[in-house]
């Protein structure tokens, strides 16, 4: 019972970050121009912010789904499986994608 509700609670939070993401791709542009504003920086950092965070989004976003699906196959009590492995793997290099645009 105590592992079913962290996966739910995880699913929730899986799914919580996914509709941020959603919505800060949306609110991106306006955010960083108030943060430019805010902390007197330059235009051009708000446009560099906003293309680093549209390029990392794609992977963001795949990086969730994958997520979801692992914790879909721990929810149907299949832990230790191939599938599961393959998930973590591409997880794994999505990060890492991110890590380097990031850079």
């Amino acid at each position: 019972m105590h592992n079913k509700r962290s996966v739910i609670a995880s699913f929730v939070i899986t799914e919580l970050f996914a509709v941020l993401t959603v919505a800060g791709a949306f609110t991106l542009p306006m955010l960083t121009r108030i943060y430019c504003d805010l902390t007197d920086r330059p235009e051009r950092v708000a446009v560099s912010i906003t293309v680093g965070c549209y390029t990392c989004l794609p992977f963001v976003l795949a990086a969730l789904v994958c997520l979801h699906m692992l914790l879909a196959n721990i929810n149907r009590e299949q832990t230790f499986i191939v599938r599961n492995v393959t998930l973590l793997r591409v997880m794994s290099w999505l990060c890492f994608v991110i890590g380097l645009v990031c850079l």
